[in-house]
């Protein structure tokens, strides 16, 4: 999901469960590396600059599998959007758009987000700016 794709507040949990899911997959693959890398090279007895295999399995590896998922992710997993722009971004029961209380409901919250979208700035400066 691009970023012009998240205009509600329900596409924009979605889209960070999946990036959730996507980190936690690529987390559990980097763990299969360093497990495979290091416990599954122990038995071997190559040295590569008077280093032992398992030990680079162990440690380079894994870093270089971190950093393969760490672009990868970006590059097709997560998007870049702003919570605080997404149209309708705090239903009932969650934090205002200003960061306030828990409990807010929809038509209070989605007020707020306008307001905030017209002053240019947060809502708490429109509500200053109003008074």
């Amino acid at each position: 999901m691009s970023q012009s794709e998240i205009r509600t507040y329900a596409q924009a949990m979605r889209q960070a469960n999946k990036e959730a899911r996507a980190t936690v997959a690529a987390l559990a693959c980097i763990i299969v590396v360093w497990l495979v890398g290091g416990f599954g090279l122990a038995g071997t007895d190559i040295w590569v600059f008077h280093t032992p295999l398992w030990v680079i399995g162990g440690c380079v590896a894994p870093w270089i599998a971190a950093v393969v998922a760490a672009v990868v992710l970006s590059r097709r997993v997560f998007a870049d959007f702003d919570l605080d722009e997404v149209v309708g971004s705090c239903p009932a029961g969650s934090a205002d758009a200003s960061g306030g209380a828990r409990g807010a409901d929809t038509v209070a919250c989605n007020g707020i987000a306008t307001e905030q979208g017209a002053a240019g700035g947060n809502a708490v400066d429109a509500n200053e700016s109003s008074e």
